[in-house]
């Protein structure tokens, strides 16, 4: 329990506000909570610091070890204080908390900000003897607001996720802006939401922009909902974040894959934590102080850096366009997710004239559920001898030959326009094969985006999965290529390097492994984002080879240059700073601030220094 409590918490003449939860050492499965071990934590509602915490175990190394040669136990500093179940386990620490805060301080805790658990806050008001207003979690009560606006759902169909995700956002905007310490206006603006959604604007206020025509975004149609109201009631929040981010540190010092509830390391780990939130990232050199020791210089100037990119992260996370791109991410995640749910998988494999990313494609074979597609192309660019010597496939003039025997192949406008409209009959469609993100993937859209066919072929294909990696978390094997992988799944050998076959065994090792599609899922990426990135990394190798002469003098690391090239910089750039404005202009250029508030390049002086030679000299 800590000593002193923050000044503007025991200044408030109200009375004390606490925020409390508990971090358990054990992650939880949703349906089991059984942890050895938890730490509660106090912290005030002005301030944010840390009051009061206490650790809670049921566990003790040296206890057990001796308990089954029935000896007795050497003197040692006994972790084990609880000796019941996880679930009282909270209630019991903050009641035992708030009456020792009280205590100490001779102040009396009148609101107490927590999740909407009754057990907690009535064994609170039965140690402390006397009222306290509880409020609900911001997080806690949005989630609540959401389960009975999923139960309505079951009674009026107009609940989609839209609109349930509509009430949810008018919420939280209510309980966050400029509603912190005024209830009353909080109160009138949650009352205000259900008939701003239903057309009915009397009791918005500033922020209501409706008119006549207003259209409303995130509703059906556009238009104010109709038919019966829908009142709720809800009461003051707060916000326990400060508590979450005190057990993002609990967890940073006492990682939940380790079991430190067995001895005295988890008490030690969570006072450095405490220390932390509450003195910042110097305290270990004011530990080092008041202990009559070296406060160690190395290490107050490690602790300012992180404060300041901490500052940092906290000043760009906050900001409203920062926030809106946030936004936008979970929403594009959440139609994504909901996109591959309802897409048909197809295996699919090429075969190239080499491995180079400008290849030619020499066959497209794929496979789903309902059919099947197989078909050569005729090759518009030499084949490498490395190429024959795997797949078998040659050429003469126009003529495509397998193992030495003509095949007949198409030209390749025909070949894709031909496979795009196979896609568009399994539309959409997920597309699957091995190496996928680094080879097939890749060359199949440099390809095929150079006939008109790609239109029709982003419209049908939303996207990619790559099965290596999935492999590679599944088996413990030397070697992950496909055919490895059919030998160790299926026993056998098959005709490698022929797209149709490849497609056959990629089917069964899926089959054989009882991959489900959540988990081929979870290994894909958008057909619109691979194309950005893969633009993205053409123009990033073209400005790297503009900087040729700073590598080979010396005057630029590889790292700088590929830094310089991703900013979007050509070495060009560079020399027309340095022409109109000297050394002070190339300075600028490569200390531009991004949107993250980092340099575009670095702010190292050293590195500077070594490009300004290259423009002196």
């Amino acid at each position: 329990m800590s000593k002193s409590i923050p000044q503007e918490e025991a200044a408030t003449p109200e009375g004390l506000k606490a925020k409390y939860d508990m971090c358990w050492q054990k992650r939880g499965s949703g349906r089991s909570y059984n942890s050895p071990s938890g730490i509660g934590s106090i912290l005030g509602q002005h301030t944010g610091k840390v009051m009061g915490f206490k650790v809670c175990s049921t566990l003790c190394r040296i206890c057990d070890t001796v308990s089954t040669s029935r000896k007795e136990p050497n003197l040692h500093d006994c972790p084990r204080n609880w000796d019941k179940s996880a679930k009282a386990m909270e209630a019991d620490t903050a009641a035992r908390l708030l009456k020792i805060l009280e205590e100490t301080t001779g102040l009396q805790v009148d609101t107490l900000i927590m999740d909407d658990d009754s057990s907690t806050i009535s064994k609170v008001k039965q140690a402390l003897g006397h009222d306290v207003e509880k409020w609900s979690d911001i997080n806690h009560s949005t989630k609540s607001v959401s389960n009975a606006l999923y139960t309505l759902q079951k009674k009026h169909k107009v609940f989609s996720k839209d609109v349930i995700g509509y009430f949810k956002r008018c919420f939280s905007y209510a309980v966050k802006q400029k509603n912190k310490n005024d209830k009353d206006h909080l109160r009138q603006n949650i009352l205000a939401i259900v008939p701003h959604s239903f057309g009915i604007h009397e009791n918005c206020g500033a922020w209501c922009r409706a008119s006549e025509n207003h259209k409303y975004k995130s509703l059906p149609n556009g238009k104010c909902l109709s038919g019966d109201d829908l009142y709720k009631d809800l009461s003051p929040c707060g916000s326990t974040k400060e508590v979450e981010s005190l057990h993002n540190i609990y967890g940073s010092k006492a990682p939940k894959r380790i079991c430190y509830s067995s001895s005295e390391a988890l008490c030690i780990r969570t006072s450095v934590s405490v220390s932390q939130k509450n003195l910042g990232y110097t305290y270990l050199s004011e530990v080092n102080t008041k202990a009559g020791l070296s406060p160690n210089k190395v290490t107050i100037k490690h602790a300012r850096e992180l404060q300041t990119e901490r500052n940092r992260q906290l000043s760009y996370s906050g900001k409203p366009d920062v926030k809106r791109r946030k936004l936008d991410h979970t929403l594009n995640k959440t139609v994504k997710q909901a996109t591959l749910e309802k897409k048909e998988v197809v295996v699919f494999d090429l075969e190239t004239s080499s491995l180079n990313d400008d290849c030619c494609i020499l066959q497209i074979a794929a496979k789903s559920t309902k059919s099947d597609f197989n078909t050569y192309v005729q090759p518009t660019k030499p084949i490498s001898t490395a190429t024959t010597a795997v797949t078998g496939l040659s050429s003469g003039g126009s003529i495509l030959y397998y193992n030495g025997n003509p095949v007949s192949a198409s030209i390749p406008e025909a070949a894709f326009q031909s496979f795009v409209l196979w896609l568009d009959t399994q539309s959409p469609v997920l597309l699957v094969a091995h190496n996928c993100k680094t080879f097939d993937a890749k060359r199949l859209i440099f390809n095929i985006s150079q006939y008109s066919c790609f239109n029709a072929f982003r419209e049908c294909v939303i996207g990619f999965s790559d099965t290596l990696p999935l492999f590679k978390n599944m088996y413990s094997l030397d070697s992950y290529t496909q055919e490895s992988l059919h030998k160790h799944l299926l026993e056998n050998d098959y005709i490698a390097h022929n797209a149709i076959n490849d497609v056959l065994s990629l089917e069964s090792i899926i089959i054989k492994s009882e991959v489900g599609a959540s988990l081929i899922c979870k290994y894909s990426f958008t057909t619109q984002s691979f194309i950005k990135q893969s633009n993205f990394s053409l123009e990033t190798k073209k400005n790297i080879t503009t900087f040729d002469n700073l590598k080979i003098g010396k005057f630029a690391s590889s790292g700088i240059v590929h830094r310089m090239a991703e900013s979007g910089l050509q070495f060009s750039h560079l020399m027309f700073a340095y022409e109109r404005n000297g050394s002070e202009g190339l300075k600028s250029l490569l200390l531009e601030k991004r949107l993250d508030e980092k340099p575009r390049v670095t702010k190292n002086k050293s590195v500077i220094d070594k490009l300004l030679r290259y423009f002196t000299t």
